[in-house]
């Protein structure tokens, strides 16, 4: 579930993969696999160098499950 944010205001706060991954203590490869997956909702910055954003309600969405869903290798 990859959403694609055209010119508007975003208001929520935003985390690199390598962020995400540190909060999550996840590798970075595990946190692009899963917004692949669908398993975390990403913003698609347009460009390979850019890369995906994670929003931070999305972190703290998965800090609450009971059991995060399992680590790709």
């Amino acid at each position: 579930m990859t959403a694609v944010i055209e010119r508007q205001t975003v208001k929520e706060r935003l985390v690199t993969v390598k962020q995400a991954a540190d909060m999550l203590q996840l590798k970075p490869a595990t946190i692009r696999t899963w917004i692949r997956q669908g398993k975390i909702r990403a913003v698609y910055l347009g460009s390979d160098a850019a890369g995906y954003r994670i929003p931070l309600s999305e972190i703290e969405r998965l800090l609450r499950l009971p059991e995060p869903p399992e680590e790709e290798e």
